[in-house]
């Protein structure tokens, strides 16, 4: 008697909606550990990709993330307001007496730095880094930026991707 007084396409769509609530979320940011150095760590799964973030609270370095692929390969995310919109090729990305050319893409608000091991290794040596993108109207545009516990937030990054399956 009772199903007769619900249409069929709403019994359908609560017993989909049960089941959604039941399965795991596959997009949303989860905390990975506690703090290192005033780092805060996430996990993810994007498009089926492991994702690991170190997220500066540092007032020094406003708005710097570094992520981690489960495939074993950083981004360095940063705020550059004064960068434009698309691909610059002939990035770089240089610590101490080590650089290194990087296609740097830029979003319009943030920059992305893809880094891989041997470029981590060689920051967490100085604990800083300089980038550069261009050319912007004739010139390139530089920043720098000095992280505390460097070597510590990528070990964690390194763990956080392991734990999730990924290198």
């Amino acid at each position: 008697m009772l199903f007769r007084m619900i249409p069929p396409r709403r019994l359908v769509l609560a017993a989909l909606l049960t089941l959604a609530g039941a399965l795991p979320a596959g997009a949303a940011q989860e905390p990975y550990g506690g703090t290192v150095w005033g780092w805060r760590f996430t996990q993810d799964i994007e498009r089926g990709r492991v994702i690991c973030r170190a997220i500066s609270s540092a007032p020094s370095t406003p708005g710097f993330i570094i992520q981690r692929l489960g495939n074993g390969n950083f981004f360095l995310s940063l705020l550059a307001n004064g960068v434009p919109r698309g691909n610059y090729e002939e990035g770089h990305l240089g610590s101490g007496d080590f650089a290194t050319m990087v296609n740097i893409r830029s979003d319009g608000s943030r920059i992305y730095i893809p880094a891989d091991d041997h470029d981590m290794a060689q920051i967490g040596r100085t604990g800083r880094f300089e980038w550069g993108a261009g050319p912007v109207r004739g010139r390139t545009i530089r920043g720098q930026v000095n992280g505390m516990g460097f070597n510590d937030v990528v070990r964690r990054l390194r763990e956080c991707t392991r734990a999730n399956g990924g290198r």
